[in-house]
């Protein structure tokens, strides 16, 4: 039988003694009216518990557990308290528990240890990042994350030794707690990762030239046995698809791959490719797709490599054939799966053809493969954006030695993540100086434009004279080779701004920008001139307007409502008739007339008026002059082209459509007089979740509805679907305003389309 206690705070020997109940109850009611008491006089007897309890039968130890929780209640173990010597002192014998004989006492050890220096030095000192229990090294992981940061880098360099070792990586709870601790101690760290990719001392192999031979076998799939592509498999994780190959639609040749669903289908065409460890690698294929929509989490039409992060950019809609790529590391592999994917995270239902893939050796990583490069980028980031002045040198001087791939990732990250502007910058002596002139020397050419990018947040670009005028001249080529691929082009615009944000580099982009291009080219640099800070984007894309095209138009108007300086070029350009006010959407009129800055507002709701584009402010009338579409019998097939081109942007229905607006599943439950006041009174009754929210940063202006938020961060979702995840710290001002996000003016919409899509949205079968 469980032996019974009558415990009182006065009988500190009976609660000592209830400490060591087989019953929990009363191990946790001993240990509460000691704590209770606050009598430390108890610390011997504690400490003297913690070194001498048995293990019972199932290996555990519970008295030592409680007494270390005990002292830790007591605050025995902050620091200047005592109580006895030895194995008999609290903080000793916390200490000594790390190397208890039972993981419970051990992680109970490590729980409870003081974070302080002491602390710190307990945990590295017994090594308890090598624990064998995983539960134990977790809880020593996450106490690293709040010891404090050292100028040793020790605490770094044991937790990279950590998340190299085994086990980590394999455990997706290990590697998150190794990527919590390692962005804590992150100089010591990313020392450590550079060293573990050191190149060896006295090598003489001459740095490898970017190979051509593509390392996929029959990537044209023009050898064909019993039906399929030979050396390639299908691999399905969900869902109903169809993989097939067609011998009727091919990019180059006469065949290619398909895959297609109805339903929403998880699947791919994957081949096996062997590669060499530690290796930059460019994949790439050409991607033909018909109704492609992402459902349940998907994302479309994709490349990936499987089991990793490394995954392509996705395509959706209905294309013809459009060059995609990533670029991965190979890391310690030397085989890889490379999978032409449909769906990815997710489902989609349409029809893709892959064709011409290829694997080649070259390309800039953003990453290392597994845990190890996933936890590597969010230290680099997290160290890039606290800006260590005191450490960034010597972190960059560690470049000089790394293997290329690896220095490539960092100044990568480093350059991308690191705050802008004077007070984010480094008080470089003439001995830091010269480092990082030799840095720039031992960097592999994707690294050097990156260092160039970094010096010149820094605002000491002049360190790097003959080298920045070297990288412009590439860059500038590589930008005007009409052979060069879209995403060639793309990625040469956007490292040319991010070199020199200058109006001549802005220039030098903007005039591929053209009808004469293709979209995919025009897509790509107007990505790249988003990414500039210059004024000379507003002013250059408005003079050059009527030479984009109206696909290229659609994607820049939004885009010039980012940056002040652009948005006032945007009014210019519509006052100088350059611009048709027509062509701007009833949203981005909203956001123009919404604006933070009080000049932008009032000059755009004077050009909204003089333009005819200005909506009635009497909602009411608008409403009663309608009543009489409420009664009139649409066509729902025509209101579904309707509905598609004004609504499925911001709204989704069943599978389909956007999430900026309210889901739309079963709205056809409600009446026809509901639904007109919606599209043409939005604000009439706003839903908290659905108002219109601006985030102004130093830089940005970002319109939409708040998706989300933390303690360090906000999530904006704008009115082309793109979300802005912006940090709290960056905020200059976030205000709410009264109004939807959905705009007024749909009255717009001829009287017989508004009949046809209020019978559509009335008749709609997705109920809930």
């Amino acid at each position: 039988p469980i032996k019974q206690f009558k415990l009182t705070k006065d009988d500190v020997p009976g609660l000592l003694a209830a400490l060591k109940s087989d019953n929990q109850f009363w191990r946790l009611h001993a240990q509460r009216l000691l704590v209770e008491r606050g009598d430390k006089s108890v610390a011997p007897e504690l400490a003297k518990m913690v070194a001498e309890a048995p293990v019972d039968p199932i290996g555990l130890s519970p008295a030592a557990i409680h007494a270390l929780w005990t002292m830790q209640g007591l605050g025995l173990l902050e620091a200047g308290q005592a109580g006895g010597t030895g194995d008999a002192n609290p903080t000793s014998a916390a200490a000594a528990a790390l190397k208890h004989k039972t993981p419970g006492v051990r992680k109970a050890a490590v729980d409870v240890l003081p974070r302080t220096e002491a602390g710190l030095a307990a945990l590295l000192s017994n090594k308890v990042l090598e624990d064998a229990d995983p539960q134990v090294r977790k809880s020593a992981l996450l106490a690293l994350a709040e010891m404090p940061q050292q100028a040793n880098p020790a605490a770094g360099e044991a937790v990279y030794a950590a998340l190299a070792g085994p086990g980590v990586g394999d455990d997706r709870w290990l590697a998150d707690a190794a990527m919590i601790a390692g962005a804590r101690h992150d100089a010591g760290f990313l020392r450590a990762a550079l060293t573990a990719f050191k190149v060896p001392e006295g090598s003489t192999e001459a740095p490898k030239s970017d190979a051509t031979a593509n390392l996929v076998r029959n990537g044209s799939f023009e050898e064909v046995a019993g039906g399929a592509p030979r050396g390639w498999r299908t691999r399905h994780y969900a869902g109903e698809a169809k993989q097939e190959l067609s011998t009727t639609v091919a990019r180059t040749g006469k065949n290619s791959v398909v895959l297609k669903s109805d339903k929403g289908a998880d699947t791919s065409w994957y081949v096996d490719a062997a590669v060499e460890p530690n290796t930059n690698y460019k994949l790439s294929a050409w991607v033909k797709t018909e109704n492609v929509t992402p459902v349940r989490g998907g994302r479309g039409a994709q490349l990936n490599v499987h089991g990793t992060e490394f995954r392509s950019p996705a395509l959706t809609g209905t294309e013809d054939w459009r060059r995609i790529e990533l670029a991965f590391n190979s890391g310690p592999q030397t085989r890889v799966s490379i999978n032409c994917l449909f769906g990815g995270w997710g489902h989609a239902t349409g029809t893709a053809y892959f064709d011409d893939v290829e694997l080649t050796k070259g390309g800039v990583a953003v990453a290392l493969p597994g845990a190890t490069g996933k936890v590597l980028s969010a230290v680099i980031t997290h160290y890039a954006q606290r800006s260590p002045k005191e450490s960034v040198v010597p972190t960059l001087a560690a470049l000089r030695t790394a293997q290329p791939q690896i220095a490539t990732i960092v100044i990568d990250a480093l350059s991308g993540s690191w705050p802008d502007g004077p007070d984010a910058a480094p008080q470089l002596t003439a001995a830091d100086a010269t480092e990082l002139q030799a840095v720039m020397k031992a960097l592999p050419p994707a690294g050097k434009d990156r260092l160039l990018a970094l010096a010149g947040k820094w605002g000491r670009a002049d360190l790097f004279g003959e080298a920045l005028a070297a990288a412009l001249k590439d860059l500038t080529a590589r930008l005007d080779d009409p052979k060069a691929t879209p995403g060639a082009r793309g990625e040469a615009a956007k490292r040319l701004i991010a070199v020199a944000d200058t109006p001549d580099a802005v220039a030098a982009v903007t005039k591929h920008v053209n009808a004469n291009a293709g979209p995919d080219v025009q897509r790509e640099l107007l990505s790249a001139l988003a990414e500039s800070r210059s004024p000379a984007v507003g002013e250059q894309l408005i003079a050059n307007w009527l030479k984009l095209s109206p696909a290229a138009q659609k994607v820049a108007l939004p885009m010039l409502l980012r940056r002040e300086p652009w948005t006032r070029s945007l009014l210019a350009g519509v006052q100088a008739g350059t611009i048709n006010p027509k062509d701007v959407l009833p949203q981005q009129w909203q956001a123009l007339t919404t604006h933070p800055d009080p000049q932008i507002g009032n000059l755009a709701k004077t050009l909204q008026k003089s333009t005819g584009q200005a909506v009635s402010a009497d909602r009411k009338a608008i409403v009663d002059k309608l009543q009489p579409v409420v009664e009139k019998a649409g066509d729902a097939k025509r209101g579904l082209a309707v509905y598609e081109r004004n609504c499925q942007v911001c709204h989704q229905m069943g599978d389909k459509g956007g999430k900026v607006g309210p889901d739309l599943t079963g709205v056809g439950a409600r009446p026809k007089s509901d639904l007109l006041i919606e599209v043409v009174d939005p604000n009439r009754s706003v839903e908290g979740t659905y108002r219109q929210w601006s985030a102004k940063t130093e830089d940005d202006v970002i319109t939409g509805r708040l998706l989300s938020e933390s303690q360090t961060s906000v999530e904006i979702i704008d009115a082309a679907g793109t979300v802005h995840a912006l940090q709290r710290n960056q905020i200059k001002s976030l205000t709410a305003s009264e109004r939807s996000v959905m705009p007024e003016g749909f009255e717009a919409i001829p009287a017989e389309e508004l009949a046809d899509l209020l019978e559509f949205l009335s008749t709609s079968k997705a109920k809930h």
